[in-house]
């Protein structure tokens, strides 16, 4: 039995997303594992065994496992693209509570 080949829209249907966020999501080298048909139109599709195991793969247990996941720059700080996580600026994590920014800091 052949593998089935999942168009743009049922992968972002079964994500639960727009067929635009995929789309972007392949841009960034983000989301499942995708090909390129030959051909004149040269069609992406997802072989759904990948995007199961994608799924699989990027479950988390907890917020922390998820923090750990991210990427991180050469200094071993977090990229921008975690800017909204609780290590970024206006978070205390003593207090575990958001604080206001002012312009000076």
């Amino acid at each position: 039995m052949s593998e089935r080949l999942m168009k743009t829209p049922a992968m972002a249907e079964r994500a639960d997303v727009t067929a635009i966020t995929a789309k972007r999501w392949r841009a960034i080298g983000y989301g499942p594992p995708w090909i390129r048909l030959r051909g004149e139109r040269g069609e992406v599709r997802y072989p759904e065994s990948e995007f199961d195991k994608w799924i699989k793969e990027n479950l988390n247990q907890s917020l922390a496992d998820e923090y750990s996941k991210r990427p991180q720059d050469d200094s071993g700080q977090e990229t921008p693209s975690a800017a909204n996580s609780p290590s970024s600026a206006g978070y205390d994590t003593r207090t575990g509570r958001m604080r206001v920014l002012r312009g000076d800091e």
